[in-house]
């Protein structure tokens, strides 16, 4: 009897000891989406308030830059002023988000032509640069 009933102490113990020690899975963000996707700009500064959208995870931080330079915004300061001086400054651009989880797993996603800082054009006759 003793023997069984240590037989099924251990047993119990170990299945106690295993579910415990078995933690949970610890997974990145899957970045869903951001915006806005475009900005329209005209002679003067335009400030946005940028977010990022995600899923399957307890999101810590993130950041979202283009691929021209013209923005970056981070969850601590999701704003950017636009002040394009150029017309070329305008137009499609890739943005690549990066997101860090509670559990400091990082993903990144890459948004091809997501974002299009765009120009007011109801004032322009002709060509118009800021410089």
């Amino acid at each position: 009897m003793r023997r069984l009933l240590r037989a099924l102490l251990t047993a119990g113990l170990t299945v106690a000891g295993v579910g415990v020690a078995a933690p949970a899975s610890a997974a990145p963000c899957t970045i869903t989406d951001f915006s806005p996707r475009s900005v329209t700009v005209g002679l003067t500064p335009v400030t946005t308030k940028f977010s990022v959208r995600t899923s399957g995870c307890s999101l810590a931080d993130w950041s979202a830059e283009d691929d021209g330079f013209q923005f970056f915004v981070y969850g601590a300061a999701p704003q950017e002023t636009s002040n394009p001086w150029r017309n070329s400054d305008a137009g499609p651009m890739d943005v690549i988000v990066t997101t860090t989880s509670s559990d400091w797993l990082s993903r990144e996603r890459v948004f091809a032509n997501g974002f299009a800082l765009k120009r007011a054009t109801a004032f322009q006759k002709g060509s118009f640069d800021a410089s």
